[in-house]
């Protein structure tokens, strides 16, 4: 074998290839041989100097492995073999005086992908993610798809009119088959196959899976050909071109074996022929291989054409970079245009069992914390950087914005000092807020009231993180209407709940608020439908010109609740009613930044820093909302000479709870709590009676004039 006759550019690939790619264990090095009027590229395995398999992994490595062995052993270049979801599209002949030609560009504008210029530069190498119906070579264009059972070598030798990252393809991949694809005698002979008694057996061989039955891949080549023989009527052409598209392909088949010319393929063509007595005939077809089609079957049918995950009894279908949720109307429709005139309630029933057990995944693996889910990508939030979307990241909530590392909000920013009047405290919670209500992240178990009266600039800061979150991602519950199944079912999948003009008699049902901001299971039960749980994940946001009421007196309440003040009141001549859509229509990209540095420094810190000021805001409300004080302040006088036996007064506040629809603490509780807000009440005992000192109980008719304070 010859070493190489081509030049391994290192500093290229090392540096141009995209690191996507890179962090694979899918390498291999390889060598040119000269095979008649062409030269053959044979993968090499870096790691032993002897021949790579596409077929066995172990005979791969990672990329730094590839480059520096590849160099040591001399090798022409590395290869990077293909496994799904990685598609290769490769051009032949199509790059003439340095002009590709119309219909590859055509292609390639399509994908907009990375690609780059094959080693001799004569052809172009396109690599994407995607689905593909399986590998096809088009002869009239000079092109080969293929995901698995092939290698690329790469130069590195980027076409720079295309991204430097890989690019989710599938929609564009669809659009290449349907529009340069035509449908031959080929797709047709496959369908008939996977209609046959031996579809499994020969989609195990057509797919690279020969060990658990033949010796060797020879025995299993001429086994392929065989059966190739039967279903094309023993046409040489059409055998060569269907088995070009199998697993079992690789360079020996175009290899001069024998003395007369012939190839190694073409030998074992002519024996599978020779072979073979009996041929297909629609008749022996309908008679004896065509089966009933059964759930499982229609089930595969839909996953080829739409890619689908189901948890918590619903569906979702990858569009457009990001799982969408599917209504079960839709998906019934696909069974029923599947199963034509075999369609009944019976088979719709058992292909959807058959679909939910292909598609089900873990809740838990939904949404990860480490990346956001944005227009152009899919953005890790550990490394800081954006990587190309994939199927295989289940996210169901895209953020509305498109990420550019050199987008700025600075009307944003001018607006906000002008509402927090230069606060810098109050605008970087904000910040770290929005930061927040970007993830499914539950971990910081807060919520955010923003708080203050008139017009203060609430609805712009509201506004604005709606479409930044996009609308699909946003739920608008009442704070009253908590404790309601039917409307926390809409809570499921959203990321944000945005609840305006909070009714200051809305009572907070502290269980279910506080169940919700840690992301704890939950009951529901949507209208018409079947009672479910689930776990929350949305960021709880409130605007009000007055804090609600709190019956349950808990600090666990109080604890997980944020309060910012809007403290500026703008005259009617300081108002602009367009400036929330010009923010939003225009800053949206460059305030997505801004909520990840407000991400960011919440994660470093690990908690939400609270200004002075602000603590004072909600000590205050949690001071409104105890109902110890407020029993006093309504009930009884605050009095040096006065006295009350204690199991009337208890009696008295435990009645007014009740009138009142708070919840009553208990007496011991009462007690330690009366002393902790009024120092000059002390508790007096005698033989005969325990009494409170400094207190008792307002007369029928009394008014705050009567009574004497310390």
């Amino acid at each position: 074998m010859e070493k190489t006759t081509e030049k391994l550019d290192i500093g290229k690939i090392t540096t141009v290839i995209p690191d996507e790619l890179r962090k694979l264990k899918t390498w291999v090095g390889y060598i040119t041989k000269q095979n008649g009027g062409r030269v053959d590229k044979i993968p090499m395995n870096v790691l032993t100097g002897c021949p790579a398999k596409s077929n066995d992994p172990a005979t791969w490595t990672d990329f730094d492995n590839a480059v520096g062995l590849a160099v040591q052993r001399n090798y022409a270049g590395i290869g990077f073999m293909f496994q799904p979801p990685y598609v290769g599209l490769d051009f032949d002949h199509c790059v003439k005086d340095g002009v590709i030609s119309s219909q590859a560009q055509d292609i390639l504008k399509l994908l907009n992908t990375y690609s780059e210029f094959s080693p001799s530069g004569r052809g172009i190498h396109a690599i994407c993610k995607g689905d593909i119906p399986r590998a096809r070579k088009i002869s009239k264009l000079g092109l080969e798809i293929y995901t698995k059972g092939r290698f690329f070598t790469v130069t590195g030798n980027r076409l720079v009119d295309y991204p430097a990252e890989l690019n989710e393809c599938t929609g564009a991949l669809k659009t290449v088959f349907s529009q340069f694809v035509d449908r031959g005698p080929a797709d047709n002979i496959l369908t008939l196959i996977t209609k046959s008694q031996d579809a499994e057996r020969f989609q195990r061989l057509y797919s690279g899976q020969w060990q658990s039955d033949y010796a060797s891949q020879s025995e299993a080549d001429l086994a392929l050909c065989n059966k190739l023989a039967f279903w094309t009527g023993k046409d040489a052409g059409l055998m060569d071109s269907l088995f070009r598209q199998s697993a079992l392909m690789r360079p020996k088949w175009d290899e001069r074996h024998f003395g007369d010319g012939r190839t190694y393929g073409e030998v074992v063509i002519t024996k599978a022929v020779e072979g073979c007595s009996e041929v297909y005939s629609s008749e022996s077809l309908d008679k004896a291989t065509i089966k009933r089609i059964n759930a499982n079957e229609i089930a595969d049918h839909i996953l080829k054409h739409h890619r689908l995950i189901n948890f918590a009894d619903t569906y979702y279908e990858y569009r457009n970079g990001c799982y969408r949720l599917l209504f079960i109307e839709e998906v019934q429709k696909w069974i029923k245009d599947a199963c034509g005139m075999g369609f009944s309630a019976s088979k719709l029933r058992n292909v959807l069992v058959a679909l939910k057990t292909e598609t089900f995944v873990k809740p838990d693996v939904i949404n990860s914390v480490s990346f956001l889910n944005v227009k152009n990508g899919l953005y890790d939030v550990d490394n800081m950087k954006l990587i190309s979307h994939t199927p295989q990241v289940y996210s169901i909530n895209q953020l509305n914005v498109t990420y550019r590392n050199n987008a700025q909000c600075l009307l944003w920013v001018k607006t906000l000092r002008e509402i927090f009047e230069d606060d810098s405290a109050r605008i970087m919670l904000l910040q770290e807020y929005f930061g927040y209500c970007l993830t499914r992240d539950t971990d910081y178990e807060k919520s955010l009231f923003l708080f203050g009266e008139g017009a203060n600039g609430k609805s712009v800061v509201l506004y604005v993180l709606e479409e930044l979150i996009g609308r699909e991602n946003c739920s608008s519950i009442p704070l009253e209407k908590f404790n309601d199944m039917h409307y926390v079912a809409q809570l499921r999948d959203k990321l944000v709940n945005i609840s305006l003009e909070t009714n200051a008699k809305a009572d907070v049902y502290d269980n279910m608020f506080k169940a919700i901001v840690t992301g704890d299971t939950i009951a529901a039960d949507e209208k018409y439908g079947q009672p479910f749980q689930f776990k929350p994940y949305c960021k709880l946001l409130f605007s009000t010109n007055n804090m609600p009421r709190v019956k349950d007196k808990t600090e666990g309440y109080f604890r997980r609740l944020l309060v910012l003040p809007f403290n500026r009141q703008f005259t009617v001549n300081e108002r602009n009613p367009k400036l929330k859509y010009k923010i939003a229509g225009s800053e949206l990209d460059g305030i997505f930044l801004w909520a990840l540095n407000g991400l960011n420094r919440l994660r470093e810190r690990g908690y939400f820093e609270e200004s002075a000021s602000m603590r004072a805001v909600k000590d205050e409300y949690r001071k409104e909302n105890n109902n110890v004080i407020i029993f006093v302040d309504e009930v009884c006088v605050i009095d040096a000479h006065a006295e009350v036996k204690k199991d009337e007064l208890y009696q008295a506040y435990h009645d007014w709870c009740f009138a009142s629809g708070y919840k009553a603490l208990r007496k011991i509780a009462f007690g330690r709590e009366l002393q902790r807000q009024y120092e000059f009440v002390t508790d007096a005992r005698s033989s005969y009676e325990r009494r409170w000192e400094g207190i008792r109980l307002r007369r029928e008719g009394e008014s705050d004039d009567s009574v004497r304070p310390y």
